[in-house]
C-alpha cells in the first residue's frame, strides 16, 4: 500500500510541474451541442453568506489541530449554533457539518499544505498525489457524466459520516443544506451536493473558493440541471482553478519528462457554476472572453517573470480570498 502511494506521489510532482506550464492550454474541440465551460447563471447571492462559507471552509483546516475547528479566530462569525460534527479519513480528507439558524453547512477541507514536519509533510505528499489521480471515471451514484477519480475517492471516504451528520440534523429541522470548500474541498463539495440531492436533501447552494475542475462536459451539464445555485470564486493568479489542464499539452509534457510515467489521457474537464473572479483592479468580474484573455496574459507574465511565490499565495483562502470578500457588497450594487 505504501509503495503504491509513493508511486503516485512521484507522479504528483511531475503533475504539478505540468500544471504550471500547461494551465493555459487551448480547449479541445467539443461537439456543437456541447458548449465548453458550461456554467450556471443565477440572479444573485448573499455576500454575507459567501463570507460565512469562506470562514467555514477555513475552519476545516483546523479540524485535526489542537482546539479543532472551533479554535478558528472567526468561528463565531460562521453562525453555527450546534455542536459541529467533524470527519477525518486517511489523515488527509476532512469535513465538518454544523447547523446555523438558516441552513446546515457542509464544508470540505482542501489539500493539505506542505510543511516542514516530516509526518505532516508525508500526509501532504499523499494528498497532492490524490489530487493528481485525474483519471475520469463513471459513478452513477453521483452523475451520468464522468468525474475526477481522486476527488471521487476522497469524497467517498467521508460520505457515510457526512450523510449521517446531515440526516441527524434534519430529523429536528428541515433546514436546507449549503455545501462549500476551498481548493480540493471545492471539488468534493460539488460531488457531495449531487449525492445529497439523490438522498432527497435540498441543496440551497454551493460556494467554492479556488476550486479545480471536477468532471467532464456531461457532468457539467447534469450538474447545471440539478444544482441551481453554484458560485465559484477565483482569485487573480491562483493556479488551481486552471487544473486539470488540457489533455494534449499535458500528455506531451509528461511524455517528454518520462515516457513511462503513468498517465491516463482524458477528455477536457469543464468548470461548473457562476464565476466571480477577483481581478487586479480589486473588483469581482463575471466570466467573459475578456476576463479569460486577461487572466491568461497576467498568469503568463507572472510565470515568465518567475513570480512563483505570488502564484502560490494567490491560492490562500485566509490571505487572498477572505480579506477581499468585503468588496462583494459594492460590486453587487453595480
Amino acid at each position: 500500500m505504501l509503495r503504491s502511494r509513493l508511486v503516485h506521489s512521484v507522479f504528483s510532482f511531475s503533475f504539478c510541474l505540468t500544471v504550471v506550464i500547461g494551465c493555459n492550454s487551448p480547449s479541445v474541440n467539443i461537439s456543437p451541442d456541447k458548449k465548453p465551460d458550461a456554467s450556471i447563471v443565477v440572479n444573485g447571492y448573499d455576500p454575507q453568506t459567501v463570507r460565512r462559507m469562506a470562514l467555514a471552509s477555513a475552519a476545516t483546516y483546523l479540524i485535526d489541530q489542537p482546539g479543532g475547528a472551533k479554535s478558528s479566530a472567526d468561528y463565531a462569525l460562521i453562525g453555527i449554533k450546534d455542536d459541529i460534527s467533524t470527519v477525518v479519513k486517511e489523515e488527509i480528507n476532512a469535513a465538518l457539518v454544523g447547523a446555523t439558524s438558516t441552513e446546515i453547512i457542509v464544508a470540505f477541507r482542501g489539500t493539505l499544505p506542505i510543511t516542514h514536519e516530516f509526518d505532516e509533510q508525508l500526509d501532504s505528499v499523499f494528498d497532492w498525489a490524490n489530487d493528481a489521480d485525474l483519471k475520469l471515471i463513471s459513478d452513477e451514484s453521483i452523475s451520468p457524466g464522468r468525474v475526477h477519480k481522486g476527488f471521487r475517492d476522497a469524497m467517498q471516504s467521508l460520505w457515510g459520516d457526512v450523510l449521517d451528520a446531515v440526516q441527524k440534523r434534519r430529523q429536528t429541522s428541515k433546514l436546507p443544506v449549503i455545501v462549500t470548500g476551498h481548493s480540493k474541498g471545492g471539488a468534493l463539495a460539488r460531488l457531495a451536493a449531487l449525492r445529497l440531492q439523490r438522498e432527497n436533501i435540498e441543496v440551497a447552494g454551493v460556494y467554492t473558493f479556488g476550486a479545480p475542475r471536477t468532471g467532464d462536459i456531461d457532468f457539467a451539464e447534469d450538474y447545471a440541471k440539478r444544482i441551481l445555485l453554484d458560485i465559484r470564486f477565483e482569485y487573480q493568479n491562483d493556479i488551481v482553478p486552471h487544473i486539470p489542464p488540457a489533455k494534449e499539452k499535458t500528455a506531451a509534457l509528461l511524455s517528454r519528462r518520462n515516457p513511462d510515467l503513468p498517465f491516463i489521457a482524458h477528455d477536457e474537464y469543464q468548470h461548473v457554476g457562476r464565476l466571480q473572479f477577483y481581478d487586479w483592479d480589486g473588483k469581482f468580474q463575471e466570466d467573459s472572453p475578456e476576463t479569460t484573455a486577461k487572466r491568461a496574459e497576467e498568469f503568463d507574465k507572472a510565470f515568465v517573470e518567475l513570480h512563483f511565490k505570488e502564484i502560490a499565495s494567490d491560492h490562500s483562502l485566509v490571505n487572498a480570498y477572505i480579506p477581499n470578500l468585503k468588496n462583494l457588497v459594492s460590486d453587487k450594487s453595480r
